[in-house]
């Protein structure tokens, strides 16, 4: 009788317990449907921020004067700052719902004075059930209820010597704060090299799934470029090749799909 060769080892024990591969196949594939209809339903908190800033007056500019609502000069620079309170969960989150723990408290650090702030504009929200809570530097927002597609967008004037980093916190119960803001919000001095690396460290910090994807699939574009050059000596590099470079471009495709989907807003 014939000895199979060493390599195929593997390719024959599969074919004599093949029946068991049927029912290792059912069992992954009902644990698959299961899960997915457990995720599918489950109900999933979640708040997302989003900040945008822009500078208005430039310190010392002639021919302006801006004062605060004490009627006092302002001399330093003014900066206004758009911030958008979405509700893209499953989740009511309000008095009745009593998932808030601590109310969203939104700070500006740095040496910054803030000089009013106004509700802009909401979605399925009564202006008139929400509460704005000013400090000198932070801003503490409650509301009465917040159900899953409500919106509310607020308009913050500051000044300061340059523009402020903005850190937030929270916490309701079930409920996770997501920052779709884009890196300048943390890092408003970062440029070149420096702002390229803290768009990166920020992405990983608040969109890490999506960034592992894209990642992943930069790292297996990398591999398929190193079996390019050896396929022409080892045979199986030249099989796996297309696989491999298929599939990475298919992960990049969809992390920066999502990446953009993400930072979406409806208003």
């Amino acid at each position: 009788m014939q000895t199979p060769a060493k390599g195929n080892a593997l390719i024959e024990w599969l074919k004599e317990n093949s029946h068991w591969s049927h029912w290792v196949g059912l069992v992954i594939a009902l644990v698959g449907v299961v899960t997915g209809i457990w995720f599918a339903e489950r109900p999933t908190g979640a708040i997302a921020l989003k900040f945008t800033t822009v500078k208005i007056v430039q310190a010392g500019a002639p021919g302006i004067k801006i004062f605060d609502t004490e009627n006092r000069p302002v001399t330093s620079s003014v900066f206004g700052t758009e911030i958008l309170i979405w509700n893209p969960g499953d989740l009511p989150l309000g008095e009745k719902s009593d998932r808030i723990r601590e109310p969203i408290k939104i700070k500006f650090l740095g040496n910054v004075q803030l000089i009013s702030s106004v509700v802009q504009a909401t979605i399925n929200v009564d202006p008139r059930d929400l509460s704005i809570q000013p400090g000198q530097n932070e801003l503490t927002i409650k509301w009465t209820q917040f159900d899953p597609g409500d919106v509310i967008k607020l308009f913050v004037v500051y000044s300061g010597e340059q523009q402020a980093t903005i850190t937030y916190a929270g916490r309701f119960i079930a409920t996770e704060i997501k920052d779709i803001s884009e890196f300048k919000e943390e890092y408003p001095e970062a440029s070149g090299l420096s702002a390229a690396w803290h768009s990166i460290k920020y992405d990983f910090e608040h969109r890490t799934f999506v960034s592992i994807l894209g990642l992943i699939g930069v790292v297996g574009a990398a591999v398929s470029i190193l079996l390019v050059t050896v396929s022409k000596k080892v045979v199986w590099a030249q099989r796996i090749f297309p696989w491999v470079f298929g599939i990475s471009l298919l992960l990049m495709v969809a992390s920066a799909v999502m990446e953009q989907v993400s930072r979406g807003t409806p208003l």
